[in-house]
């Protein structure tokens, strides 16, 4: 009926105003992290040199996009004109990471040596950096569509979020909604984690009776006890 589908286009709403709120927090620390670990081991201006990065011309297209969004600013944001007027253009990284995309940032991140890579990603998670590239990947995706008012329920994505063996013996599907929350836990202190778990559990308990199944973003009945399992 015209109500059932009222109720899970307003679910979808609540649920994406949940999700963006934590993956809110997960890009502030992300750039926060990345930011101040290579500012403090190799200088606040040293990301415009490649031979701090994997791929030459990933970094080449990584400084195109700081001055595209240089421009695009310039006129918008005062402190974009203050480094232009008072530091000649010079933008420390920390800048940098203020006007350029959770997106861009994600793939500087991405680009950066393999040694640098798994220390933020195992001082942050506890895993190696070829998962938390996936999961950051992952993030924007949702990210974006949470943000362009985008549809969450019964949704499949292109970037499934790395699972390690334990994992996948419980979350079979990498590919659904379910998957990408669940690598959340990893990135969030444990007591945002636990407050977007009982936010989940509000929607899920309003809309119970209203013909929303969340079967199809992925979670199972036990999606409590997997979130707060310790796999």
């Amino acid at each position: 009926s015209f109500e059932d589908i009222y109720h899970i286009y307003r679910f979808d709403q609540k649920l994406r105003h949940i999700i963006f709120e934590v993956i809110e927090e997960i890009e502030i620390t992300f750039r926060t992290k990345v930011v101040n670990y290579f500012a403090c081991t190799y200088g606040p201006l040293k990301y415009k040199e490649p031979e701090y990065f994997e791929n030459a011309e990933y970094h080449k297209e990584f400084l195109n996009e700081i001055e595209k969004a240089i421009k695009e600013q310039e006129n918008k944001e005062q402190f974009v004109r203050h480094y232009l007027n008072k530091y000649s253009g010079e933008f420390p990284i920390w800048v940098v990471a203020e006007i350029l995309s959770f997106g861009s940032m994600s793939k500087f991140y991405s680009n950066l040596k393999k040694d640098d890579r798994d220390k933020i990603s195992k001082d942050w998670t506890g895993f190696p950096s070829e998962y938390l590239k996936s999961w950051l990947k992952s993030l924007v995706l949702v990210r974006n569509l949470c943000a362009h008012y985008r549809r969450l329920y019964r949704q499949t994505f292109a970037f499934p979020p790395k699972l390690s063996k334990k994992q996948r013996t419980t979350i079979r599907n990498n590919n659904s909604l379910f998957a990408i929350c669940f690598v959340m836990k990893y990135m969030l202190e444990s007591s945002t984690w636990e407050n977007f778990i009982t936010n989940l559990e509000a929607l899920f308990e309003e809309y119970e009776e209203k013909k929303v199944d969340i079967s199809l973003i992925g979670f199972p009945n036990n999606w409590l006890e997997i979130f707060r399992s310790s796999i």
